[in-house]
């Protein structure tokens, strides 16, 4: 049987993975600002000709690799609240699985809240995008427990900013080392707080309404 050539777009998409690999590597490794379009480039190993047809810029590509970085781990987190049952496991899903996409993965931390902030005023929208992309995952879980009788009525956008300010901040000063800790095993304990303030208790069988 003939083996089929690859298609001109089949090329093209291999080359923009390849390129957003290799900028998400040098990006979490140097920064943006230290970084530059030629390390990429030769980290792909591709020509610059192709780099520039498919990200104009630095700014453009560090843009894209957020946002497939942003993607991945919504998906992740939509991954851990669907194996759950009941809405207290739901939330507490979406919780754990936004506190471990961050604690978990250092550098795409670091890209996500200490790069895209420091890279300028032209990625503020990418950054509030990314913002609310992790809240709302809180606050539709928030919504459903609220409806299904598990928690009590509560400004769901409100508590949403508040747990995720609370998550980014915590992760900011570990990826700073202003306060040297084992963020691991401080979670749990992030985790029971954030849902005490919403009524639930910790180690209390959630129910099914």
């Amino acid at each position: 049987m003939a083996v089929r050539e690859p298609t001109r777009q089949s090329r093209a998409d291999k080359t923009r993975q390849l390129l957003l690999d290799a900028a998400q590597n040098i990006f979490s490794r140097k920064g943006y600002h230290d970084a530059s379009m030629d390390d990429i480039v030769r980290a792909a190993d591709r020509s610059k000709g192709a780099a520039y047809f498919h990200f104009p810029g630095k700014g453009d590509i560090f843009k894209a690799v957020l946002g497939r970085l942003a993607g991945r781990l919504e998906r992740k987190v939509q991954k851990a609240i669907a194996v759950e049952t009941t809405p207290i496991e739901r939330l507490d899903a979406a919780l754990a699985a936004v506190l471990d996409a961050f604690t978990g993965h250092r550098r795409v931390a670091r890209l996500a809240l200490v790069e895209l902030v420091g890279a300028g005023p032209g990625f503020r929208d990418t950054l509030a995008e990314i913002r609310i992309r992790f809240r709302r995952l809180i606050k539709v879980q928030l919504e459903e427990a609220i409806e299904l009788g598990a928690i009590d009525p509560v400004n769901t956008r409100l508590v949403s900013v508040a747990w995720f300010g609370a998550i980014n901040e915590i992760v900011l000063a570990w990826l700073r080392d202003d306060e040297p800790t084992d963020l691991e095993s401080e979670v749990p304990a992030l985790r029971a707080l954030l849902l005490r303030s919403v009524g639930v208790a910790p180690g209390v069988p959630a129910n099914g309404h």
